[in-house]
């Protein structure tokens, strides 16, 4: 799979499509995807790009002082699973 297309999968994983929908922009079959261990990495990628920047504009917001993402941020740190903030450092 060439960059261009990694590069597809991947921006559409950042905005949260689902699979078969990135396929579709990038024009790749979803056993293609499948197959492909860069395809799967680059969308998680993307996934966690998308998450980390909708969590940093949220706590802009409010340290700004918005009310409603302030009430966000702390439902966020209040459901998030303690495991969330642990997983992948070998605890």
């Amino acid at each position: 799979m060439n960059e261009e297309t990694l590069e597809t999968i991947e921006q559409c994983g950042l905005v949260a499509l689902p699979v078969d929908e990135t396929c579709a922009i990038a024009q790749i079959t979803e056993r293609e995807f499948a197959a492909s261990k860069q395809a799967k990495e680059r969308y998680r990628i993307g996934r966690l790009r998308g998450k980390f920047e909708l969590r940093q504009t949220i706590r802009k917001a409010a340290t700004s002082g918005d009310a409603q993402a302030i009430k966000t941020l702390a439902e966020y740190f209040e459901t998030a699973d303690a495991s969330e903030f642990v997983s992948g450092l070998n605890l």
